[in-house]
């Protein structure tokens, strides 16, 4: 069987993760098939047999809709092979193939929470365009030989609901957890006299920070004492968020806020295993990679009270879930956590025995015995 393997837009954080353990499983399951994966420049291509690249430049949003109006069918056009499956790990699936049978990777949430985006906000025109028109580009890019791999069962219900895809049509795997050994990390250098607690996350506004904000300025209101001991960790770079700034400033909370911009990977676990626990507001989420990565410290987190925070940690102990905009409930929590001087780690989160990965090429395998 020849199959095209869809990824080039897989380029960063749980995206990438997703690329990154497809491949790393196709070393042993190729299964005599003939593989060929379209994947970005920057990304990992390690040499397997069978296994062809074909890489693709789309590092920004003009490359990117060139490729997908013209460059796609062109490549197709160009390596004129004929294909016998598709298989997408990038929600969408090629439309220039939809008559043969698909199978696709979904993990865009977006579409399916009841939102309403302003087009005329900068930060929120995205959003509005994958609430919008996104389920169009899904629906066009299938055909009706189709199947879908979601990785929470909220994920496959809006699958369902959204797209009209039968359930039975749509399996839920929930991803591996990444290999860890959390002696081998190193403490990060917090300083001792504060209690630190971290956020890692875009600034996209469904993700909170501007919440934490208000809930900052709670616990001032509320507790002096404990305000001053508090450091809030954002992987945002000051400079780039002046709306951020403006109410950090307007709030007279300066000093508990802490910018570090982008961070390596490294860098954030080591502050997981250090910090007093990881702060989780986001309000729409496709999984919540942090939240898997600090319960594989034991670390405490605090999350939404939401469906997938509930779906992700279901097997965590160490999860304090609050009401996803109640700023009292955050501001008392983390004055809780603040007052604790316990260590307060918990039964770190274990791996499955059982990689779904080798369900998701399953999947592929029938898929080939059915055509």
């Amino acid at each position: 069987m020849n199959i095209l393997v869809s990824a080039a837009a897989l380029r960063t954080s749980g995206a990438r993760t997703i690329y990154r353990q497809f491949i790393n499983h196709l070393r042993t399951r190729v299964d005599g098939n003939h593989y060929y994966v379209i994947v970005d420049k920057d990304m990992e291509q390690p040499e397997m047999t069978d296994v062809e690249y074909w890489v693709v430049d789309i590092s920004n949003k003009l490359k990117r809709c060139g490729f997908e109006l013209w460059g796609f069918k062109r490549l197709l056009d160009a390596k004129n092979i004929k294909f016998d499956i598709v298989v997408s790990l990038q929600n969408l699936g090629v439309k220039q193939l939809k008559v043969l049978p698909q199978i696709i990777y979904y993990h865009q949430s977006l579409p399916f929470f009841n939102y309403k985006w302003h087009i005329y906000k900068r930060k929120e025109l995205v959003m509005w365009l994958y609430k919008r028109l996104y389920p169009s580009l899904v629906r066009r890019s299938i055909g009706k030989n189709v199947e879908f791999v979601a990785q929470l069962p909220s994920i496959k219900q809006g699958i369902v609901v959204k797209y009209g895809i039968e359930a039975s049509h749509v399996h839920v795997l929930f991803p591996d957890l990444e290999s860890l050994n959390a002696e081998e990390i190193r403490p990060y250098p917090f300083d001792n006299t504060h209690t630190h607690f971290v956020f890692p996350a875009t600034s996209a506004p469904y993700k909170g920070h501007a919440f934490l904000l208000k809930v900052m300025t709670w616990i001032k209101m509320h507790d002096a004492e404990a305000a001053k001991k508090i450091r809030l960790h954002f992987t945002l770079k000051y400079t780039d968020e002046k709306q951020l700034l403006t109410l950090i400033q307007a709030y007279g909370i300066e000093k508990n806020i802490v910018w570090h911009g982008v961070i390596p990977h490294a860098k954030l676990l080591s502050m997981y295993a250090s910090s007093k626990g990881l702060l989780f507001p986001s309000v729409i989420e496709t999984l919540g990679l942090p939240l898997i990565e600090c319960a594989r410290f034991g670390c405490p987190i605090f999350a939404c009270d939401l469906q997938y925070a509930h779906e992700v940690l279901a097997q965590y102990q160490g999860v304090h879930f609050l009401p996803s905009r109640s700023i009292a409930h955050w501001g008392k929590a983390l004055i809780a956590a603040v007052n604790d001087k316990s260590q307060n780690h918990f039964t770190p989160l274990q791996p499955q025995a059982h990689s779904s990965w080798e369900d998701f090429f399953d999947i592929i395998t029938q898929k080939a015995a059915a055509k």
